[in-house]
C-alpha cells in the first residue's frame, strides 16, 4: 500500500486510535513533506480492546484500510482527542459514557496507552458502581427483613433472646397468599367463629401505616399470619419478654413508644428496647364497636383462654407502666406483634 500524504492545514478528525498492522514497519506517512514514522506498536494492542474506530481526515476520508497514528514532529496533535464510548444496558437503565483523552503528545506510544486503559478503567468502575445499586434496588426485597403476605417489609429488633417485629402486622393476607377475610359489619364481626380482620373504624387510610389492623382469636391462630419464619407468642414467650424487662407492673414504658404523638397523655414510656409498641385500640367482641385508639394496646397470644370461648392477650395503657396478660372472648379484634420461631 502507497504512504499517505497529508497537505498543510489537514487535521485529524475524532475518534482515533491505534491499531496496528502486520506491514506497519514498511509504511511511512507524510505531513508538510516531512516523513512520519508509523508508532513502533505490538500487534495486539487496542485493537482487540476497542474496535470500529479509526483516524480520519477532516475531508472524510481515512488514512488507509486500518487504523494508524502517526508520529512526526510537525504534527500538531493539540486538536487531536481519543473518543470511544462504553456501553452498559440491563432491564432498568441503558448508560453510555464518552471518554475523551486529549492527546497532547503521540510521540510516547506507553504514556498514551496507559491514558487510555486509565480512563476505560474509570468508566469501567462508575458503571460497576451502577450496577451495584440496581443490584441493590431490585434485590432489596431479598433482604433478611420478614416480609409478609401482601409484601410489607417490617422492621425487627433483638430484646434479650428474642427477636420480635417493631411493627404492629398489617398484613391483609396469610404469608401463602389467601386474604384474609374483611368484615366492616359490627353484626358480622360479633357473630364471626372463623378467622376475620379489620382496620380500626374501618379506616385504612389513618390507621394501617401506624397502628396495624385487628385480627381475631382465629385469625391470630392460623399459623401462615406473620412473615415466614415469625409466629404469633405465646403466653410464655410474652412471659419471658416481660420478666426480662422487670415485671409486669414496669415493662410496658419499655416496650412503648415515646411520647403523646400516638398514645395518649400520661404516656411516660422510654422505649428502651426498641419495641415501639403501637396503641391500636381495639374492636368490641360484644358489639364490633371500636375503642381506645391512642390510648390502649392490646396484642394476641396464641395460647388458649380459661375457656373455649377466651383466648390472651397483652394489654398496656397510656397512664400505666404495665403490661398485663390478660383474658377475653376470641371475638375481640386486637393488634399482633410476631416473634421469630
Amino acid at each position: 500500500m502507497p504512504a499517505t500524504k497529508f497537505v498543510a492545514g489537514d487535521k485529524f478528525a475524532a475518534p482515533i486510535i491505534f491499531v496496528p498492522r502486520h506491514s506497519y514497519n514498511s509504511q511511512k506517512l507524510y505531513l508538510d513533506g516531512k516523513k512520519c514514522a508509523i508508532p513502533s506498536l505490538h500487534r495486539d494492542s487496542f485493537a482487540a480492546k476497542v474496535p470500529g474506530l479509526c483516524p480520519v481526515l477532516s475531508s472524510g476520508n481515512t488514512t488507509s484500510l486500518y487504523c494508524r497514528a502517526v508520529s512526526c514532529k510537525g504534527l500538531d496533535t493539540r486538536n487531536i482527542q481519543l473518543k470511544t464510548k462504553l456501553s452498559f444496558k440491563n432491564k432498568n437503565s441503558s448508560i453510555s459514557k464518552l471518554i475523551v483523552i486529549n492527546l497532547f503528545s503521540i510521540h510516547n506510544t506507553f504514556t498514551l496507552k496507559l491514558k487510555i486503559m486509565l480512563n476505560i478503567l474509570r468508566y469501567t468502575l462508575f458503571i460497576l458502581l451502577l450496577l451495584s445499586i440496581s443490584i441493590f434496588n431490585d434485590c432489596k426485597k431479598e433482604s433478611n427483613l420478614p416480609v409478609d403476605g401482601d409484601g410489607n417489609v417490617y422492621d425487627t429488633v433483638v430484646i434479650g433472646t428474642q427477636v420480635w417485629l417493631a411493627e404492629n402486622l398489617k398484613t391483609t393476607k396469610y404469608n401463602n397468599g389467601v386474604s384474609i377475610p374483611l368484615v366492616t359489619d359490627n353484626n358480622q364481626w360479633v357473630s364471626m367463629s372463623s378467622a376475620a380482620f379489620c382496620w380500626h373504624g374501618n379506616n385504612p387510610a389513618i390507621v394501617k401505616k401506624d397502628f396495624g389492623a385487628l385480627y381475631n382469636w382465629w385469625a391470630a391462630k392460623v399459623s401462615f399470619l406473620c412473615p415466614m419464619g415469625y409466629h404469633v407468642p405465646s403466653n410464655e414467650e410474652w412471659q419471658t419478654l416481660i420478666d426480662y424487662l422487670g415485671g409486669e407492673e414496669i415493662a410496658g414504658d419499655k416496650l412503648k413508644a415515646t411520647g403523646t404523638q400516638f398514645w395518649g397523655s400520661g404516656n411516660n414510656a422510654t422505649n428502651e428496647t426498641g419495641f415501639t409498641a403501637m396503641p391500636g385500640g381495639m374492636r368490641s367482641p360484644n358489639d364490633g364497636t371500636f375503642r381506645e385508639l391512642m390510648g390502649s394496646g392490646s396484642w394476641w397470644s396464641s395460647s388458649l383462654g380459661i375457656d373455649n370461648d377466651s383466648g390472651w392477650r397483652v394489654d398496656m395503657y397510656d397512664s400505666l407502666s404495665g403490661a398485663y396478660l390478660m383474658g377475653l372472648s376470641k371475638k375481640a379484634g386486637y393488634s399482633v406483634r410476631c416473634i421469630k420461631d
